[in-house]
């Protein structure tokens, strides 16, 4: 029996003894609840939160009758991992989801970013999943982007789905016809935003049937950025008078970061419309809610799955996050801090305003909590239940600190990092450049002032949390390019054999008869790692090759582990090398491909060393009584060695490197 049927099978038997929702009474049913989720919809992009020229007055009216969160976080700077997040109550780098699916990495940079799962896995137990099982109805509209056929949201836990599969921006644009195959399409010209919510308004029609959990997913205000036509000369008209009467104080539009630029104001009517369209479709539900006469029996949350988009390599962005730095894509606060409103009846006081930090993964224990569900621990082991705050609006929740984790490249022009915010003060790490950050938010929330030199302990401190969250999440990091494909940067040469770049690969070996041996060492050190890498070497005579970790790159020969993966006279063989034969591999006859390109992974942390051959683990060995200096950092060697009068050769290709945590 999986996970999924065990909580199918026991949940549901519980129901009777389940405790009452909070703020309830003892007659009341399980309250409904709402979610709605808007994609990169900035901070602010509301009235609320400070815009004066996006229009959002039903939000504003919804925060006023409920608790606004100043400080809430995305999981993540792009959309897939946060959502992942959200249905899980885990960060996204404990299930490999940590870029947008599919991902984007160039191909033409020193770093790639590591494998990213395609959909959410089947075995996490869903929020839709756990409320079903509690006798929830689940409805799922609009944007998933968390995998296709199989990983739908119908497979997922929900009842019903309208609009929801694999693609994150709608593929027909914002009017019909819609080129979605999990959404008919409607009249000509009928907008999406408006569907979507004719959609949940059907759901909440259907209220008298039993408790609903309902998630509406707006793909707005996502690219394409597509007016809303019947709004649209509403901003336009807005902006001229802007212009003509010289009221928006900011000369400067964009302000250059890293090698993109950071639009500075909001100022883009097709972009004000799509907010605005947005902001009357939940005053519609809002509206059918009251009608309907469930104001006091529905949970309803709003908020966004990333920063808005004002971040882009031209000058082209939409929207503005200012005065938080950057937006979708980054790791600064305009990439990660989202808007928050939640009104929970009973819970909540209207008019609150809660300034402690929150995150994605706290969404799951605090619906739960709210509807009167038994908490699932080992499920949403990274969320915190925020219903403390929704009743007293201070006080801290029991957490050291929050984390992101974005080891990808960006078209916003982010290159891989992470971040931690721990109190006030948080830390950003660039992979690329192995640069850190550290800013006092409480101080300095536009992230303009670095203290990394002026607060090394703290600096320290918060890069050791970082470092063992990454761990503790199995988070991997991306990818180091050793071999660029063209020549030899990053390497330098040891002993008189031949290297050169041949087709795309690495090509050592003799150019007549004398024996040559000789080395390519990586200009870099390195200590725990997991290498990658292909090579082909020749099959005639006495010849050997291997790939040295390691080395100190100032002694002549090998000083760290040896993986020899040549041949002799004496046949085929793998083993591992310090001194003296440390391990011996067995017959390799079954695993290398002859004459053609074989894959290597080796992994070496402290004293021991794994081996994979095309797949099949060959070496598995930890030295007992190891040297000090061999865990050391040291470089990669290539090495290369044939005997007098063996003209032989070995190539490699795709060569990486990445560190591990």
């Amino acid at each position: 029996m999986d996970r999924r049927q065990f909580l199918q099978g026991t949940i549901a038997g519980t129901l009777a003894a389940l405790s009452l929702p909070i703020g309830a009474e003892p007659s009341r049913k399980p309250p409904h609840v709402l979610f709605i989720l808007v994609d990169d919809l900035g901070w602010t992009d509301l009235g609320c939160h400070g815009s004066s020229f996006y229009e959002t007055p039903n939000l504003d009216a919804l925060a006023d009758s409920g608790i606004r969160f100043t400080q809430a976080y995305a999981a993540s700077p792009v959309c897939s991992p946060t959502r992942a997040s959200i249905m899980t109550g885990k960060y996204p780098t404990r299930f490999q989801i940590t870029d947008w699916i599919p991902g984007q990495d160039p191909k033409d940079r020193w770093l790639r970013g590591p494998e990213t799962r395609l959909q959410l896995p089947l075995e996490e137990i869903t929020l839709a999943e756990t409320f079903r099982a509690h006798g929830y109805r689940t409805y799922y509209i609009g944007k998933w982007h968390l995998g296709g056929k199989g990983y739908d949201p119908e497979a997922q836990g929900f009842d019903d789905n309208k609009g929801g599969f694999e693609k994150g921006s709608p593929p027909g644009g914002y009017y019909s016809p819609y080129q979605n195959p999990k959404l008919e399409d409607g009249p000509e010209g009928e907008y999406l935003t408006d569907r979507l919510t004719d959609e949940c308004i059907r759901f909440l029609e259907t209220a008298d049937q039993g408790p609903m959990f309902i998630f509406l997913s707006f793909y707005t205000v996502h690219t394409p950025i597509q007016a809303c036509e019947r709004h649209l000369s509403r901003f336009d008209r807005k902006w001229q008078a802007w212009i003509d009467s010289n009221k928006d104080p900011c000369d400067e539009v964009f302000r250059a970061e890293r090698e993109g630029w950071t639009r500075l104001r909001q100022d883009c009517p097709k972009y004000a419309s799509m907010v605005f369209a947005m902001d009357e479709n939940v005053g519609r539900l809002l509206a059918r809610i009251e009608a309907l006469g469930l104001s006091n029996d529905i949970v309803v949350i709003f908020t966004s799955d990333n920063g808005g988009l004002s971040t882009l390599k031209k000058q082209a962005a939409p929207t503005s996050n200012e005065p938080l730095r950057a937006g979708k894509g980054w790791c600064y606060e305009g990439g990660i801090r989202v808007p928050l409103l939640m009104r929970a009846p009973g819970v909540t006081r209207p008019g609150s305003v809660c300034h402690e930090p929150v995150i994605s993964p706290d969404f799951y224990p605090t619906l739960l909590e709210l509807t009167g569900l038994p908490l699932l621990p080992e499920q949403h082991e990274d969320g915190v239940s925020m219903v403390p705050l929704l009743k007293k609006q201070s006080g801290g929740l029991d957490r050291e600190a929050i984390f992101w984790h974005y080891p990808h490249y960006h078209g916003s022009t982010w290159t891989p990092g992470a971040a931690v915010r721990a109190g006030d003060w948080k830390l950003i790490h660039f992979m690329e450049e192995e640069r850190l950050e550290l800013y006092d938010l409480a101080r300095d929330p536009s992230e303009r002032m670095n203290q990394e030199a002026r607060q090394p302990e703290k600096r320290d401190e918060l890069m050791g949390l970082l470092r063992h969250w990454q761990r503790d999440t199995g988070a991997l990091l991306p990818w180091k390019i050793l071999f660029n494909g063209k020549n030899l940067d990053g390497w330098n040469v040891q002993g008189d054999a031949v290297w050169r770049v041949e087709e795309g690969s690495l090509w050592g070996g003799q150019d007549g008869d004398t024996s040559r041996s000789g080395l390519l060492l990586t200009e870099e050190s390195f200590q725990d790692f997991e290498l990658e890498l292909e090579f082909m070497i020749d099959e005639h005579g006495k010849y050997n090759s291997g790939i040295y970790l390691r080395n100190d790159p100032h002694q002549a020969g090998w000083t760290g582990f040896q993986v020899n993966i040549g041949r002799a006279e004496a046949g085929e063989y793998c083993g591992l090398y310090h001194k003296d034969w440390l391990h011996k591999g067995d017959e390799l006859d079954e695993v290398r491909k002859k004459m053609d390109w074989n894959h290597y992974r080796i992994l070496a942390r402290g004293a021991r060393v794994l081996v994979f051959l095309n797949g099949v683990e060959i070496v598995d060995y930890e030295d007992p009584d190891p040297e000090p200096g061999l865990l050391q950092s040291g470089c990669i060697g290539l090495q290369t060695y044939g005997a007098e009068g063996h003209d032989g050769w070995v190539r490699f290709r795709n060569i990486r490197i990445r560190g591990l945590l």
